[in-house]
């Protein structure tokens, strides 16, 4: 799912390339988000960033590094680790819009779709212990405190 939109993401942010490929926007070559990449969109934006990083001094070695450390997330199944979990919503809604019979609000139906999940999560699965448990290490690595456990 989108690998080729966060495999130029992560070669960009690793390498510290500015431009239009970054985490905080939607994938720019999957023009329907749930459906596969455009290739000569992807090929266009791999084209023009890796002209950048060849600008900057950044080698074919150092490129291609970054390629593969999306490319080996993903086939070992940690896609979590380069994948940005905010694109869920997005990526699903398009599914929603593109299968759904009727009229649909798709102004809000990211936002909404969260809202319904959250409602339905079980937040004493293992799974969700287990974010909560990160979650609270992150924090108190970046200097809060721990609440102390009930």
């Amino acid at each position: 799912m989108w690998a080729e939109w966060v495999r130029l993401c992560f070669a960009a942010k690793s390498l510290k390339i500015s431009g239009a490929a970054n985490c905080g926007r939607l994938s720019a070559v999957n023009p329907t988000a749930h459906l596969a990449a455009d290739a000569s969109l992807a090929a266009g934006y791999s084209g023009k960033l890796k002209s950048q990083a060849q600008e900057v001094g950044i080698s074919e070695r150092q490129w291609n590094g970054a390629f593969a450390a999306v490319d080996s997330a993903y086939s070992t199944g940690r896609w979590g680790k380069v994948f940005k979990g905010k694109w869920y919503a997005h990526i699903l809604s398009s599914q929603v819009m593109a299968n759904c019979p009727n009229k649909i609000d798709t102004k809000h139906l990211s936002a909404t779709l969260v809202k319904h999940i959250a409602t339905t999560m079980k937040f004493d699965s293992p799974w969700s212990l287990a974010m909560q448990q990160a979650i609270q290490n992150l924090a108190v690595s970046h200097g809060l405190c721990a609440a102390p456990a009930e």
